[in-house]
């Protein structure tokens, strides 16, 4: 395994995106907390690296029990409408998901979820808060 000094600076390479830069300790915390993924890439003088191979899996997260029954539930009663789940939230300090828009909407209603809750969909390049992405009349 590779080593790099953790207050060296580097860039994250996303879907052709440059992001950063950012400390070599810090791009640790956010893989571990799962901010940043696989299909991230750290870029270095002369190489861009796969995150998922310098940290190897990041490891897996408990669901929170009310969201997975929540998710659980709304797949039962829709299993063949539902379409693919393609969005994470941030609840209680971890990442949680994935969820479909609907399953958002169902959680946000059921008071599971807020609009302070942050929100990450498929695309996006952050986090950001669900009442800033999500129009207020969807919950």
């Amino acid at each position: 395994m590779r080593s790099f000094p953790e207050e060296k600076l580097f860039y994250i390479k996303f879907k052709g995106q440059r992001d950063g830069p950012f400390p070599f300790r810090e791009i640790r915390k956010k893989y571990l907390r799962r901010e940043f993924g696989g299909l991230h890439y750290l870029v270095t003088a002369d190489e861009s690296i796969p995150l998922s191979r310098i940290f190897g899996n990041s490891p897996k997260q408990k669901a929170n029990s009310s969201l997975a029954l929540a998710k659980r539930t709304q797949e039962e009663k829709q299993p063949s409408q539902s379409p693919r789940p393609r969005h994470w939230v941030w609840v209680n300090d971890r990442q949680q998901g994935p969820f479909t828009l609907r399953e958002i909407q169902t959680l946000l209603e059921a008071g599971k979820l807020g609009g302070q809750n942050l929100l990450w969909l498929e695309h996006s390049q952050s986090w950001r808060k669900i009442e800033e992405v999500l129009p207020t009349n969807t919950w």
